[in-house]
């Protein structure tokens, strides 16, 4: 048994008893030895017990590690070294601590391996982490940033692999891709005597909807794939799995599959729209690059549902208040479908004007008139989506049912074109009185996508700004104030982001690259919005969120007196999430407040 005594710069100390051959060191509690210090980052070193000694790693990319005063990247120590990182001091101890013990936390016990003996040296193989659903959050984050941040897919899956050996706990890691061949593609691998793809398991994968585990001649094998639909490519992530990883890790290492799949997926390029034999050509209703900005939990998770819906053949009803995005939506499920080859119609069903002749065609008559074709038909072999869907009258509506009804797939068994309709109404009340005819409803319902007004997702404000900023001002625009973005933060977008994107607008026109986004070049509108909130001079968007989150959180439980259930309510988040996020933030617990009046009430 080791213990470690770690002594802070306040002169604070405490007594850590450590168990296993193995121990991790970091800020984050999914370590063995959590260090809560300035410099110290989530997983900053492990100690190893190897050949009967131990051994110190350091990860790459953090503060410098010192061990007895000089600087070092790893090598063997013993008992009595003292091990210095950032602020904290830890010191080997031998035999049973003395001081005050603080037992390990938050850790998934797993069985202690037999220590390795001198004659059979065993490598050592890192306890899978456990980490809290708010550190996962932060995990996913950074998973993104280095998938965005490399257009090369193989130097981004050597960081996926790194960032898989560092943070999940097993020392190897493997990416590559299932092709639709049953090939399998290396990409990158921390595996030290190589990868050797079992291909026997290669049907398996195919058809697996979870992890995939396997015995190996060189120890058992962990496989987590990205959904996909039978014929296509998948991506695989392959862990040697000395300790079996905790079911919470394990799904977020699918998710991390899944991250990938769309991070490669959107690089790579569109194919190119063939205009149907006979048809004319398309007006410019033929969606431009799909960009979906997405920093808030609610947005992320849709962007990762987004290639499962839209490998799905059913039709797909997405609903939103004005200016949400719909058709970007349509537009992004259109171009990750098997329609996505084929042509992008529009009807716009809120225009009353000749609807059904516009949908359906119109026929040839005995006065000579030419028979035109609709939408509909031009639609055949790709997507037709019908914008605000409840706008569309009576007549239209009993058609457009016989229609679905009447259209057989194709002699593969395809659907001919891909249904998808939008709406920025309930539609269910004009369903019960009769306005929308129950049948089409559920013909068109098979799959919902609900999009999240603006003012419920604030934390995407500074990434849309910074993305219009960068489509509607070519030469760029100036450094945005912390009063102006509180304005744009705490307004209330009736017209959602479609409002906020006519706003940069206004600015790119008015403001030169060189111009500072002050208060006063906002429209009236932003600065008669009640400020609630303050931030700092800061250019880091991360540091700009994480504000944010704090101030809001802090505001709405000083307003429920501290009560999480009702605070979870307005914040329409979890109670548990609500609990991890005051933890994070340090965020005081306001029943203080409920009994104060309590007692004022008594007095």
């Amino acid at each position: 048994m080791l213990s470690l005594e770690v002594r802070k710069k306040t002169g604070e100390a405490e007594v850590r008893r450590v168990t296993g051959p193995l121990v991790t060191i970091g800020a984050s509690s999914g370590n063995q030895v959590v260090v809560r210090a300035r410099g110290v980052s989530g997983r900053h070193a492990r100690i190893v017990e190897k050949d009967g000694g131990y051994f110190l790693d350091v990860f790459r990319g953090v503060e410098p590690v010192y061990v007895n005063g000089k600087e070092t990247l790893g090598g063997p120590i013993g008992i009595g070294d003292r091990i210095t990182i950032g602020e904290a001091a830890l010191t080997l101890l031998n035999g049973r601590p003395t001081g005050r013990v603080t037992p390990v936390a938050e850790v998934e016990t797993v069985a202690e391996p037999a220590a390795p003996s001198r004659q059979t040296a065993q490598v050592p193989v890192a306890a899978p982490s456990n980490f809290s659903e708010t550190e996962y959050r932060g995990l996913r984050l950074d998973v993104f940033r280095r998938l965005k941040r490399e257009g090369d897919t193989e130097v981004s899956a050597r960081e996926v692999a790194k960032f898989l050996s560092e943070e999940i706990g097993p020392e190897e890691w493997t990416v590559g891709t299932l092709e639709a061949d049953g090939a399998f593609r290396l990409l990158a691998t921390t595996f030290r005597e190589g990868f050797d793809f079992p291909s026997r398991i290669a049907d398996d994968l195919r058809r697996a909807m979870g992890p995939l585990r396997i015995d190996h001649e060189r120890g058992p094998l962990a496989f987590f794939t990205s959904p996909a639909r039978s014929g296509e490519r998948k991506i695989v992530l392959a862990a040697r799995e000395t300790l079996r990883l905790p079911p919470r890790a394990g799904t977020f290492v699918e998710e991390v599959a899944q991250l990938a799949d769309l991070a490669w997926t959107a690089a790579a390029p569109l194919p190119a729209l063939e205009e149907p034999e006979g048809i004319r050509p398309l007006p410019s209703e033929a969606p431009r690059p799909i960009e979906i900005v997405a920093a808030s939990d609610g947005m992320r998770r849709l962007v990762l549902d987004l290639p499962r819906i839209a490998r799905s053949k059913a039709p797909v009803l997405i609903s939103g208040e004005v200016g949400t995005g719909k058709d970007i939506v349509a537009a992004a499920l259109h171009h990750q479908s098997e329609s996505g080859a084929g042509p992008f119609v529009v009807v716009e069903c809120s225009s009353q004007s000749r609807l059904e002749e516009e949908i359906f065609g119109r026929p040839s008559s005995p006065r000579g008139d030419r028979r035109r074709a609709g939408r509909l038909e031009e639609a055949m072999g790709g997507t037709f989506v019908l914008s605000e869907v409840g706008y569309l009258p009576a007549a239209a509506q009993a058609r457009l049912m016989d229609a679905m009804s009447a259209m057989a797939p194709d002699d593969a068994g395809r659907p001919r074109l891909r249904w998808i309709a939008t709406t920025s109404t309930n539609l269910l009340p004009a369903v019960e009185s009769g306005g929308f005819r129950r049948d089409l409803y559920f013909r068109l319902a098979v799959l919902t996508v609900r999009l999240p007004s603006l003012a419920e997702r604030r934390e995407d404000i500074p990434a849309l700004f910074e993305h219009f900023a960068r489509r509607h001002a070519p030469a760029g625009l100036g450094s945005i104030e912390p009063d102006a973005l509180n304005a744009l933060l705490t307004y209330r977008y009736p017209g959602n982001v479609r409002e906020l994107e006519n706003e940069v607008i206004r600015l790119s026109a008015i403001c030169g690259p060189d111009d500072a986004i002050v208060l006063e070049r906002l429209d009236p509108k932003f600065r008669e919005a009640e400020a609630g909130l303050v931030l700092h001079e800061v250019d880091d968007l991360k540091k700009i969120v994480e504000s944010v989150e704090r101030q809001v959180i802090d505001r709405v439980m000083r307003k429920v007196e501290g009560n999480q259930s009702r605070g979870a309510e307005l914040l329409n988040i979890s109670r548990g999430s609500l609990i991890a996020k005051m933890s994070e933030f340090g965020i005081r617990d306001y029943r203080y407040l409920r009994r104060e009046r309590k007692r004022g009430a008594t007095a």
